[in-house]
């Protein structure tokens, strides 16, 4: 039987203190095996991708049925997972976006960024659940995270790459980082400011990562000073209730989403970083 609560009590301690934490709870049996199916499918599909913005809607232009996208979508407001997400957000919760971060075999590595500096939320508070769709490790491109970046504002943008959040970060500040090795359908749970970035892909096994981000709905989007398709996005409030006059698709209704709306534009080209 589970746990009245996925996360303990020093989980959510954790989890303010350093900025991410690691659940004890996970994705098994029949929601592992569908998200690994519809990950290789997904791959499979869109040879030569490795960034698949929004596989969860219709308007992501990759080439995908309605019922994939229903899977994405499923897996996304998995009442365990909302559930967890509450504890670090409280009990009103919007579905901001997801992304499919895919690694091939000798991929480069990822570079310190933090998350959110496009956002138009305000004020700006997400978190983000990113389940490893296959086991990852050091040698196939592991997350790695600086414990406590969240609260630290010293670390200074890379001007030169500003567009994309990129950071660069003292030889002591790297020393700090936290390298995160996870078995296929673990998750690491981590706030919008807290830098992260990954090791290269130095096996000949991909890695594939499902970023699902989630914001409360005490924040506001603003779609006003919204960039490209972030000004078309997509907001399913999957618990609670809407506080502050978002313009919402609606509660997450999963039967009528897929199909029923009308495509928007198509990724525009901003970087996928994770």
């Amino acid at each position: 039987m589970n746990p009245p609560f996925p996360l303990s009590r020093e989980d959510v301690d954790v989890y303010q203190r350093d900025g991410y934490v690691l659940p004890k709870f996970r994705l098994e049996g029949e929601s592992l095996e569908t998200l690994q199916r519809l990950t290789r499918k997904l791959v499979s599909d869109n040879p030569g991708v490795s960034g698949f913005r929004r596989p969860h809607l219709n308007d992501s232009g990759h080439v995908q049925s309605g019922e994939q996208h229903l899977g994405w979508l499923k897996i996304a407001s998995l009442p365990r997972l909302v559930d967890a997400v509450e504890q670090l957000i409280g009990p009103d919760i919007i579905l901001f976006t997801t992304t499919l971060f895919y690694k091939p075999p000798l991929e480069a590595a990822t570079r310190w960024h933090r998350d959110g500096h496009c956002y138009p939320i305000n004020p700006l508070a997400t978190t983000t659940a990113w389940i490893s769709v296959f086991d990852m490790t050091n040698k196939n491109a592991a997350l790695r995270v600086i414990p406590g970046s969240h609260m630290c504002k010293r670390l200074e943008i890379d001007r030169a790459s500003e567009e994309d959040g990129r950071l660069s970060l003292s030889e002591a500040e790297e020393r700090a980082a936290i390298d995160v090795e996870l078995q296929a359908g673990e998750m690491i749970l981590f706030d919008v400011s807290t830098v992260h970035g990954s090791w290269p892909n130095r096996s000949f096994a991909p890695r594939a990562g499902y970023a699902i981000r989630f914001f409360p709905s005490t924040s506001h989007y603003d779609r006003s000073r919204a960039n490209g398709l972030f000004r078309h996005q997509h907001l399913f409030l999957v618990r609670g209730l809407d506080r502050a006059g978002n313009i919402l698709d609606g509660p997450l209704e999963i039967d009528n989403i897929i199909g029923g709306s009308a495509p928007l534009q198509n990724f525009d080209g901003q970087a996928l970083t994770c």
